[in-house]
């Protein structure tokens, strides 16, 4: 098994522990905004993974590319488990989060109503609102954005962690 494989499977498996713990501690954690704290736990298996690959080699260089793969290998590997961990708990674990995810929602929703706009427009994009599936999807356009931000910080991780030949 690659070291890449090895830490994204760590950083998946420790990054749905901490989502566990939020869980237990309190649900309302996971709507927050505190679930984003487990892409701390992703991005330091990348730059364990990439400090792993750059110490394997003989001559410890390691050029932006060379660091790129196992970063985002790494990232791509944690970012599955934790994506099919938040799946399995709110759609089979706890059901009852995706009512706290719609009620969330409709919240912030009409928080940022604007000033400008008609009460009977509002109210009707509200009642469409509330009609929409509020949980977590496994194919969705949030989803490939936090792959592309995987990626931006895998290119980062890779961007730091290079060491490049001497031209002596």
């Amino acid at each position: 098994m690659k070291k890449s494989q090895l830490y994204g499977l760590l950083g998946g498996f420790i990054s749905s522990a901490a989502l566990a713990v939020l869980y237990v501690t309190d649900k309302n954690y996971l709507l927050e905004g505190y679930e984003k704290l487990s892409w701390l736990v992703i991005w330091a298996a990348c730059f364990v993974a990439v400090a792993q690959e750059r110490s394997a080699k003989e001559d410890q260089f390691i050029g932006f590319y060379e660091a790129l793969r196992p970063a985002f290998q790494t990232f791509v590997y944690a970012y599955v488990i934790k994506t099919i961990f938040i799946y399995l708990l709110f759609v089979y674990i706890d059901p009852d989060l995706l009512e706290l995810s719609k009620q969330k929602a409709i919240e912030i929703f009409i928080e940022h109503k604007p000033a400008e706009e008609p009460q009977e427009i509002f109210n009707g994009r509200l009642e469409a609102y509330k009609k929409e599936y509020f949980g977590p999807r496994l194919f969705d356009l949030g989803i490939m954005l936090e792959v592309i931000l995987g990626f931006v910080l895998s290119a980062i991780t890779a961007f730091l962690m290079r060491r490049d030949r001497p031209d002596y």
